[in-house]
């Protein structure tokens, strides 16, 4: 959380405003997610740390690690990028069950050429 916080705070000051209007959480780091999005943006090797096993607990820090910067009042909304269909849904019922607000929107890699996300 204090990451995540000092992240925030960072960014708030380049933006020299007093909150973020949308937060996102970028590329899972999760075991066996290995390939969505990577297309896009170079070399898998960048996205190798793998920091999350995928559990319910571990979708439950994540959300109150987000709860937090709401109840500080530095983000408004968040959101996702880079996720699938799993992880949505994950982030989703680990919100209801944590009484946080549900991400509110998603920014996926998806064009006319590039439909992988459906």
């Amino acid at each position: 959380a204090a990451k995540l916080e000092a992240s925030a705070r960072a960014s708030i000051e380049r933006l020299q405003s007093d909150y973020i209007d949308l937060y996102y959480l970028h590329f899972p780091s999760r075991k066996g997610f290995d390939v969505f999005g990577w297309g896009s943006y170079g070399s898998p090797e960048r996205y190798k740390a793998k920091t999350s096993d995928g559990s319910m607990a571990d979708f439950e820090r994540q959300v109150k690690n987000v709860k937090h910067l709401l109840d500080l009042g530095l983000i408004k909304n968040w959101g996702l990028s880079n996720e699938n269909a799993y992880g949505v849904t994950m982030f989703c019922i680990a919100a209801d069950k944590l009484g946080v607000p549900r991400p509110c929107c998603i920014q996926n890699d998806m064009s006319l050429n590039e439909r992988s996300f459906e």
